[in-house]
């Protein structure tokens, strides 16, 4: 009978005793085998170094690694590079904030963070042209344009009844075909950021009145009575149920639109951004267009290529509040043309 320690002790089997104790070596002995044989992790720092930290400019990288022998980035857009180099170049291609990260000999990282921000314009040559346009024109007469900007070399003309280029040449003549307020646009040296606008009134051609000579009167002798002539009555589909002979139909009036201004526009295309408004909603103040042509920051395009745009923020937060800029029928109140400015929010806020 096994001895017991009190009522409650119990007696160990000795092979559970030689079974821990050969665990128990055999643990020491594994890990004494992979500290011999592993190497000890460096200490890695990742030098940044570039002379501005644009989006499209380059930025050099450098792990600083004692013992380095092969290095993989990971730049955090998409792009790795593995290389036997301690040093490494790169550019973002767009904005913002870039966590970059090396791995050296497999398995030591190192970690830095880079802020690019977005290429501001050369302000020497964001001049804008100057051209010579008259202020009025007449339908299908021409009209001269010339453009005096000093250092242009190539030239697109947009007179304004399409959205299409109507001529590359520093002077050209135009001939409209429609009536109303037209927006002259020129763009020279193929950066839509060197753009002018101006606005030009057409008029329409003076339609020829004829009028037509009263017919004489025959000759009666007096006491012949002559025929007697009866006026035809006119039907409900001639001239109406009620009209009188000889009435002149009177041209029908001319449509007039909702006097919309700027800032219920700009109203309307902050709703396009959260998804409550679309271009179709626009079309009740549009000169019979359901498309109309606009320069969105500087870039001619179609008003439902814009809204597209600003449907892709999706929140007021990531922009400013628009600028916009009507060209409109003067007699119909109807919507032209616009012009649009919409500035982008960074991350912090801040305009970009």
């Amino acid at each position: 009978m096994d001895k017991r320690i009190g009522s409650r002790g119990y007696r160990i089997d000795d092979s559970v005793l030689f079974t821990m104790t050969g665990l128990i070596v055999l643990s020491l002995l594994v890990l004494g085998f992979r500290f011999s044989n592993t190497e000890p992790c460096m200490d890695v720092n990742v030098v940044v170094k570039a002379p501005n930290y644009y989006q499209g400019s380059l930025i050099s990288f450098r792990a600083d690694a004692v013992g380095g022998k092969n290095y993989a980035w990971d730049f955090s857009d998409g792009k790795t590079y593995e290389s036997s180099l301690a040093s490494v170049q790169h550019y973002f291609t767009s904005p913002g904030t870039y966590i970059i990260s090396v791995v050296v000999n497999g398995h030591c990282e190192g970690f830095d963070t880079v802020m690019v921000t977005e290429r501001p314009l050369d302000r020497t040559l964001s001049l804008q042209p100057s051209f010579i346009a008259p202020d009025t024109a007449t339908v299908n007469r021409p009209v001269t344009f010339i453009d005096t900007t000093g250092d242009a070399t190539s030239w697109k003309w947009r007179f304004g009844e399409s959205d299409l280029v109507d001529g590359v040449a520093q002077k050209i003549s135009y001939t409209y075909k429609t009536p109303g307020i037209k927006l002259v646009d020129l763009e020279i040296n193929g950066r839509p950021d060197r753009a002018s606008t101006r606005t030009i009134y057409v008029k329409d051609e003076k339609p020829l009145v004829q009028t037509e000579l009263p017919r004489p009167r025959p000759h009666r002798p007096v006491g012949i009575p002559g025929p007697v002539i009866r006026e035809k009555p006119q039907g409900p589909g001639i001239g109406g149920g009620n009209a009188q002979a000889g009435t002149v139909p009177q041209p029908p009036k001319p449509k007039v639109y909702p006097d919309v201004q700027a800032d219920e526009v700009i109203n309307l295309l902050q709703g396009v951004v959260t998804g409550e408004k679309k271009a179709a909603d626009f079309t009740q103040y549009f000169c019979d267009e359901l498309d109309i042509p606009v320069t969105y920051n500087g870039t001619p395009m179609k008003f439902s290529q814009m809204c597209n745009i600003l449907k892709g923020y999706k929140k007021l937060k990531k922009i400013s509040k628009p600028e916009v800029q009507l060209v409109k029928n003067s007699s119909s109140n109807c919507i032209n043309r616009m012009i649009v400015n919409v500035k982008k929010k960074s991350f912090v806020g801040g305009l970009l």
